[in-house]
C-alpha cells in the first residue's frame, strides 16, 4: 500500500484555493440537497435547516482559502446597516407592492382571494432565517462574482439568479415536502428578477447583506401573505411579472437620476 505524498493530499486544497467560487456553489448544494433524506423525519426540517447552507458553504470556503481574516470580512458585511433609510424602505416595499399587485391583479381576473394572515408567522420565520442563505449569495457569491470575475452586474444577476433557482429544485421532487403553488418555470423567471433586484440593492448599500437579507425576507413574508389561494395557472405569470415590472421601474428611475445605471 502507497502512503499519499504531501503533493497529493494537499491537491484538494490547491484546487479550492484555484476554484473557490466552483467550491462553494458546489458545497452549498451538496449541503442542502443532502439534507432532503430528512423529510422522512419532518417535512419542515430540511427546509429550517438548508436556509443556513448557503451561509456553512460560504464560511467554510472562506476559512480554507483565506483564513480567519476571510471569515470576519465575510461576516461582516452583515453589519452594514447606515445605507440610507430609502434603501431599507426599498427592501421591504418591493416585495409588499408585488406582493399586493398580485393579489389585486388575481381578484381583479375573477379569483376571490384575501390576505391569509394566518400564515403570518411562517412569514416572519423565513424572514428571519433569510439571513443564512444571503450571507452566502450576497455576502460570498456576489461580490466573487463582480469583483473577481470582472463580471457585469447584469450577467453577474441573471447567473446567480438561475443558480439560486436551481438550489431550490428539491422542493418540487423531494418525496414528503408540499410543491410550491407556482411552476419551477415561474420561479426560474422571478428569480431572475429577484437577482436584478439584489443587484441592484447591493451596489447602493455597499454590499449590504443585512439589506440583501431584508428584501429576501420580505419576499418570503409577502409571499406566504399574499400567494395562498391564487390558483397556480394565474399565479405561474402573475408572481414573475409582478417582480419584472418591479425591474422595469428600477432601470426606469435609474436612468431618470444622476446615478450610473446597474445593468
Amino acid at each position: 500500500m502507497t502512503t499519499p505524498t504531501a503533493t497529493q493530499r494537499g491537491a484538494p486544497f490547491a484546487w479550492i484555493k484555484r476554484h473557490p467560487l466552483s467550491t462553494y456553489f458546489l458545497l452549498a448544494f451538496a449541503l442542502f440537497w443532502g439534507l432532503i433524506p430528512l423529510t422522512t423525519v419532518s417535512p419542515t426540517l430540511p427546509l429550517l435547516l438548508g436556509v443556513f447552507t448557503p451561509m456553512i458553504a460560504a464560511i467554510v470556503v472562506s476559512r480554507l482559502t483565506g483564513g480567519p481574516q476571510a471569515v470576519k470580512r465575510l461576516l461582516r458585511r452583515v453589519l452594514i446597516w447606515r445605507v440610507g433609510i430609502e434603501w431599507v424602505v426599498a427592501a421591504w416595499s418591493i416585495p409588499l407592492c408585488c406582493g399586493l399587485i398580485t393579489l389585486l391583479a388575481a381578484t381583479w381576473l375573477g379569483v376571490r382571494v384575501a390576505p391569509q394572515f394566518s400564515l403570518l408567522p411562517v412569514g416572519v420565520l423565513f424572514f428571519i432565517l433569510a439571513i443564512g442563505e444571503e450571507i452566502g449569495w450576497r455576502g460570498y457569491a456576489l461580490p466573487k462574482l463582480l469583483n473577481e470575475y470582472r463580471m457585469s452586474p447584469l450577467l453577474a444577476s441573471l447567473l446567480l439568479g438561475v443558480i439560486h433557482a436551481a438550489f431550490h429544485l428539491p422542493l418540487w421532487f423531494a418525496p414528503g415536502l408540499t410543491p410550491p403553488l407556482y411552476s419551477i418555470g415561474s420561479f426560474f423567471a422571478s428569480s431572475l428578477c429577484f437577482g436584478l433586484l439584489w443587484t441592484w440593492l447591493y451596489r447602493h448599500t455597499n454590499g449590504s447583506v443585512l439589506i440583501a437579507a431584508m428584501f429576501h425576507g420580505a419576499v418570503n413574508l409577502f409571499g406566504n401573505l399574499f400567494y395562498l389561494g391564487i390558483p397556480s395557472p394565474l399565479l405561474n405569470w402573475l408572481m414573475p411579472a409582478g417582480y419584472a415590472l418591479a425591474v422595469l421601474i428600477v432601470i426606469l428611475f435609474e436612468r431618470g437620476s444622476d446615478n450610473q445605471p446597474v445593468f
